[in-house]
């Protein structure tokens, strides 16, 4: 009996001076800021679209139009991804945002992209959302990363809310 009074006593000093010794110090003073990072996100202004006609023959009706995109450059072209969406008001006044390139055809160029489709989009917004190569999509969790298709495939809405961009619009 005594020497579990013997061993309960130097358990509980043992514990005391162990959580003695872990005592933190006062917090440092913080360092500067360091360097900004370059933007990983890029998104244009709703444009509004405009397509010129072409007549091909009878029948054969396309409409193109070049939107400028100086934020798309070769880099951005070989490493990164670009989004477009199309937004529009349907009958009760909502508006609504899909997925442009189910709708028009895109063809991307260093400074600008090249739309053309077999209907008139005219009147519609357009937007580009340019994500850089050095960005991984990830999950909310941040366990699992988005392919190129996984990223086309979701709505504006989870873009928009995986990717947090800035309020940083280039044009």
């Amino acid at each position: 009996m005594k020497s579990l009074k013997l061993f309960s006593l130097l358990s509980l000093v043992s514990v005391f001076a162990y959580t003695s010794c872990a005592k933190k110090g006062d917090t440092g003073p913080q360092g500067p800021p360091g360097p900004a990072g370059p933007d990983s996100v890029i998104y244009s202004s709703w444009t509004t679209l405009a397509m010129t006609q072409s007549v091909n023959g009878p029948g054969d009706t396309s409409y193109f139009q070049t939107i400028n995109a100086p934020s798309i450059t070769q880099d951005i072209l070989d490493k990164g991804i670009i989004l477009t969406y199309l937004a529009f008001v349907d009958n009760s006044g909502t508006t609504n945002v899909a997925n442009a390139s189910v709708y028009i055809d895109e063809v991307y160029y260093p400074g600008k992209i090249d739309l053309s489709s077999f209907f008139d989009y005219s009147g519609l917004k357009y937007r580009y959302v340019i994500i850089a190569g050095t960005l991984q999509g990830r999950s909310a969790s941040g366990t699992s990363t988005y392919s190129k298709e996984q990223l086309k495939s979701m709505s504006y809405e989870e873009v928009m809310k995986l990717l947090k961009p800035s309020n940083k619009a280039s044009h």
